[in-house]
């Protein structure tokens, strides 16, 4: 297997044995076609994660979401789908050797009338193919090649076309999510910091719903702890106390909370007492599609 660095003499000698005009204008090419993939790439995987960030705003807002996992879970796939766009728009295309034989192939292919002077003669000249005829003649296609070349307008042959789908793909998408921002920013803030930190400490959508007091606590061993929840008025739902040890959502054992007091504005108020407090925990309140963070006892 050949490595990059000698890939990239193998190359390197190759240009140096053609003619100056001949090179100048394929390295042209080159820098053209290298700045194509690279904005094609970037803009590709720009959409993708975007996309991909959407999806997963999306999923959560639409899905009560208990184990965390499921959140590490959409996350890591978003970044999995934006890694493989990336390897595969940006980083294979771009590591591949652009060899003179390559680019003048590359020309070709748009340019039919060319007849395969320009490869034959750039094969012939990097040592790929060896001479068979007259070198007269060989001089002939030499010239006619190189006078082929240097006429050419890189920019017009080489344009952005292919470029402006991913444009247009990432500012859909990019505008999807400043109007998310425009129109609710906190709700869509929420979401976002969601998605892009699964780990983040973040209730839900709805979590604003609800008013937890005293949320994170210092208490003495043995003191009692009464958590009081205001729920909003188009909360219908009845709240339920999640305990867990601290870093164990899996082992949560729920209580249902007492309702106390029903306020003039609809606003119902939840009551849960823990008579004596032994050890540390965590504990969240859940309430229909409501799910607030984590807090520390």
């Amino acid at each position: 297997m050949r490595k990059p660095g000698s890939r990239r003499r193998s190359s390197a000698i190759q240009f140096s044995a053609l003619p100056t005009t001949l090179a100048y204008a394929l390295r042209r090419v080159i820098r053209r076609v290298r700045r194509i993939i690279l904005l094609r790439g970037l803009l590709a995987t720009f959409a993708t994660a975007l996309l991909a960030l959407l999806v997963v705003m999306a999923v959560d807002a639409t899905t009560v979401i208990l184990d965390d996992k499921w959140r590490y879970l959409l996350s890591g796939g978003a970044l999995l789908v934006t890694l493989f766009t990336a390897t595969r728009r940006l980083v294979i295309p771009l590591s591949r050797p652009f060899t003179p034989v390559r680019i003048a192939a590359l020309i070709e292919r748009r340019h039919p009338e060319l007849e395969e002077r320009l490869s034959t003669v750039v094969e012939l000249l990097s040592g790929e193919q060896r001479l068979i005829g007259s070198e007269r003649l060989f001089a002939v296609v030499l010239e006619t090649a190189c006078a082929d070349v240097e006429n050419l307008d890189v920019e017009q042959e080489f344009t952005l076309r292919t470029v402006k789908p991913r444009l247009v793909a990432a500012a859909a998408a990019l505008a999807v999510l400043i109007a998310l921002f425009v129109v609710s920013p906190r709700p869509a803030g929420r979401l976002f910091l969601r998605a892009l930190a699964p780990f983040a400490e973040v209730g839900n959508l709805y979590s604003g719903m609800l008013v937890v007091t005293p949320g994170d606590a210092h208490l003495i061993v043995g003191s009692p702890l009464e958590i009081t929840v205001v729920a909003a008025p188009t909360l219908d739902s009845q709240p339920f106390v999640r305990f867990a040890p601290p870093g164990r959502v899996r082992s949560e054992t729920v209580e249902r909370m007492s309702l106390v007091e029903t306020r003039a504005d609809g606003s119902r108020v939840f009551r849960h007492l823990v008579p004596s407090i032994t050890e540390s925990f965590q504990y969240r309140v859940v309430s229909g599609f409501a799910v607030t963070r984590h807090y520390q006892v």
